[in-house]
């Protein structure tokens, strides 16, 4: 192969990546657009027309619902967008136990609200692996969310680390509602949800993000019982040239 060639040559899968995220973006765009002039509408009605008129509260409510609908898609859209888009991953040596502290730390008020208690034991000792922070949170916190909306009346959450054959294993359980047996091998795939009103990319996204991290995650669910999902991350170079024999 010339190297003239070898330099057109594309990825069909970046390429198929670029293309769906440019449409996304074009789709975007015009709702944003479409929000903004029916909350006017809505705004012009409730001000120029009579409150007390059937049509005009039935105009209201139809506006609200298109809202609604707006903004559903704008969230869908959203999570595609992220979905799709090339991770510039930024590793650092970090102690899996600190940054899931600081993320308790923050989701704690939204876990109390839904009547959550978060409940965690940590590693006596740290784990260090190689983590884009930001990246990594946000497939913790998709599992956190996973795990709320598995518990609609409240619950248990609990958090445990541990060091397992030279990788740091993270698990997350619930007391939820769990999952049954015939969705257990899907859950990972995208756009699919057996929650009302999921897009379904929450998982999948968790999942392309440990991968990138050269790490793994099981999940393990009993229905009427809870779940819970293990991550598995290899420890850092440094650490396993020190402590492994």
């Amino acid at each position: 192969m010339s190297e003239e060639k070898i330099i057109n040559q594309e990825n069909p899968v970046e390429k198929l990546s670029q293309l769906t995220g440019g449409l996304a973006h074009e789709i975007r765009n015009p709702l944003s657009t479409l929000k903004v002039n029916l909350q006017l509408l809505e705004e012009d009605i409730r001000e120029f027309s009579n409150q007390e008129d059937d049509r005009v509260r039935r105009s209201v409510l139809r506006i609200k619902r298109m809202q609604d609908e707006v903004n559903r898609l704008r969230d869908i859209l959203d999570d595609f967008l992220q979905f799709v888009a090339h991770h510039q991953l930024d590793f650092t040596l970090f102690d899996v136990n600190q940054l899931i502290e600081q993320l308790i730390d923050f989701y704690e008020p939204q876990a109390a609200a839904n009547r959550i208690r978060v409940l965690k034991q940590y590693a006596p000792q740290p784990l260090p692996c190689r983590i884009d922070a930001g990246l990594f949170k946000q497939a913790l916190l998709n599992l956190f969310i996973n795990s709320q909306q598995a518990m609609p009346d409240g619950g248990d959450m609990i958090i445990r680390t541990t060091r397992d054959d030279g990788k740091a294993r993270i698990e997350i359980t619930d007391t939820g509602i769990g999952i049954v047996p015939e969705h257990l091998d899907k859950i990972f795939n995208a756009y699919f949800s057996a929650k009302k009103g999921g897009t379904g990319l929450g998982l999948a996204m968790t999942k392309r993000i440990i991968s990138e991290h050269l790490g793994q995650i099981t999940v393990h669910s009993e229905p009427g019982k809870g779940t819970c999902f293990t991550i598995f991350l290899p420890l850092g170079r440094e650490v396993l040239e020190t402590k492994e024999p």
